[in-house]
């Protein structure tokens, strides 16, 4: 079986184990998101565990790594259209690293991000950053690469659902007139802001790969700020 090679795009830390997505990338032909997710999780968790996704060197991948592997089959998502079932047969390999600056020549340019300014929305510290699942007749495209000209990134505490003060992390910004507040999943903002006190903070011009996922519990999709990448001229 051929192998697949993606532009990794995001990499996600989920309830300890990985969410990964990435464009296919191959020499003249165009390039499509996939997710890459398992099932060897229990209660339909489709997260990727640390020794599904990492290297023969044992390191797990990086975004912007070129990386080739194994799929099954389309894993059948009811809102994500990406979802691609991994096969762990294989081990994933690392070839190469794709340039941060050759980012624009593979940006999504869609006119929203998902349904926007209507009730249902907004969450009660977001910006456009949910909507309700019931909203979408089927799957959908559930990925973009966007250029962000200017992102603010907003430090708070808050208490979670268990009543545990938690440090949240979320980007706003203005996307073709339209204003947005998303959480941030992108675990090297974590590393770089983690010791900063609550607060906010410029991170200017960027890429920016946004995620949307249905949360069961509530019937509500929410965006992500899942990556960012510092723009470079």
């Amino acid at each position: 079986m051929n192998s697949t090679r993606l532009i990794i795009l995001a990499v996600s830390v989920k309830r300890k184990n990985y969410c990964v997505a990435g464009k296919k990338w191959h020499q003249n032909q165009d390039e499509i998101w996939l997710r890459p997710v398992g099932n060897s999780l229990p209660d339909g968790n489709d997260a990727l565990t640390s020794r599904e996704i990492q290297y023969n060197s044992h390191r797990i991948p990086s975004t912007l790594d070129l990386v080739d592997i194994q799929f099954l089959r389309s894993a059948n998502h009811s809102v994500q259209s990406e979802n691609h079932l991994i096969d762990t047969a294989f081990k994933w390999e690392k070839k190469g690293t794709y340039p941060v600056e050759k980012l624009s020549e593979i940006l999504d340019t869609p006119a929203t991000l998902w349904f926007v300014n209507r009730e249902g929305t907004n969450s009660k510290m977001g910006i456009n950053d949910c909507f309700p699942t019931n909203l979408l007749n089927g799957q959908t495209n559930s990925l973009y690469l966007i250029l962000i000209n200017e992102l603010t990134i907003h430090l708070t505490h808050e208490e979670d659902f268990y009543g545990n003060n938690r440090k949240r992390y979320r980007g706003s910004f203005n996307y073709n007139g339209v204003n947005y507040k998303l959480s941030i999943t992108d675990p090297n903002i974590y590393s770089e802001y983690g010791q900063l006190q609550d607060g906010e903070y410029n991170y200017g011009k960027c890429y920016a790969t946004i995620s949307m996922a249905p949360l069961e519990d509530n019937g509500n999709c929410y965006k992500f700020l899942a990556a960012l990448f510092k723009f470079k001229v």
